[in-house]
C-alpha cells in the first residue's frame, strides 16, 4: 500500500523479536523485507547491507537467498547498472526454479525484461516477457501478469509494432481496471495514448491521456 514508514516499523520490531529467539532463519526473512522496503524508498546502501545480513544468516536457505538476489537485482536497476542486475535477477531465478515457485519466477522474469528492454536487448526481452505472462496466468496472478503485459507493450513500441503494442496495453488495461489497480492503470493508460498517438488516432490518443491525466491527480503525482 505505499505505507512504507509503517511496514519499517513493524519489519524493525520483527528482526530484533526474532533475534531475541536466537532464530536467524526469521531474522534473515525480516531482513529481507526491510531491504524490500529500502530500495522501494531508493536507500540503496542501505538495503545491500540488510541483504547482506540475510544472507548470512540464511546462506542455506534457497528461498531467501532467491530472495536476497531478487532485492539486489532491484538495487541494480533503481541504480541503472544493468548488467549487474541481469546477473542478479538470473541468479534468483535459477534459485525459485530450483523451488518450483512459479510466482516468484514470473516476477523475476518481468523484471529481467525490463533490464533488457533498456539494455536495447529487445528480442530477448520479448521471449523473457512472454514466458513471465505464461507462468504469471498459470499461477493466477493477475496484476503482475498486467505488468508484464504492459512492459512488453513497450517493448513492441520501441519496435514500431505498434498494432502488437497496442494489444498488449489494451490487455493490460483490462487487468488493471478488473483488479481495480488505479496506479498501474494510469500508467498503461499514458502509454495507451502514446500508441494511439504514433498511429495518428487523435481522438482515442486524447481519450487515453484525459484518463491518465484524473487517475494520476488521485495520487497528486503532479510529474
Amino acid at each position: 500500500r505505499g505505507k512504507y514508514e509503517v511496514a519499517w516499523s513493524y519489519l524493525e520490531a520483527s528482526v530484533k523479536g526474532f533475534a531475541a529467539l536466537n532464530n536467524p532463519y526469521g531474522q534473515a526473512r525480516a531482513c529481507n523485507q526491510l531491504a524490500f522496503v529500502a530500495q522501494r524508498q531508493r536507500r540503496f546502501e542501505e538495503a545491500t547491507d540488510l541483504v547482506e545480513k540475510a544472507l548470512q544468516l540464511h546462506s542455506a536457505d534457497d528461498s531467501e537467498q532467491a530472495f536476497s538476489y531478487f532485492v539486489l537485482g532491484m538495487v541494480a536497476w533503481g541504480k541503472r547498472t544493468w548488467p549487474e542486475a541481469v546477473d542478479f535477477f538470473q541468479q534468483s531465478f535459477a534459485l525459485w526454479e530450483r523451488q518450483h515457485d512459479h510466482r516468484m519466477m514470473g516476477r523475476t522474469l518481468t523484471l529481467l525484461g525490463s533490464t533488457l528492454y533498456w539494455m536495447e536487448r529487445y528480442t530477448e526481452a520479448i521471449k523473457t516477457y512472454q514466458r513471465a505472462i505464461t507462468l504469471l496466468e498459470a499461477v493466477d496472478d493477475p496484476v503482475h501478469k498486467g505488468m508484464a503485459q504492459m512492459n512488453l507493450g513497450n517493448v513492441y513500441v520501441s519496435l514500431s509494432r505498434l498494432q502488437e503494442a497496442l494489444e498488449s496495453h489494451l490487455q493490460a488495461e483490462k487487468i488493471f481496471r478488473k483488479v481495480q489497480d488505479q496506479l498501474h492503470l494510469a500508467h498503461v493508460t499514458h502509454n495507451i495514448g502514446m500508441v494511439y498517438r504514433r498511429l495518428q488516432q487523435w481522438p482515442k490518443a486524447e481519450e487515453a491521456f484525459g484518463a491518465s491525466i484524473k487517475l494520476w491527480e488521485r495520487f497528486n503525482n503532479v510529474e
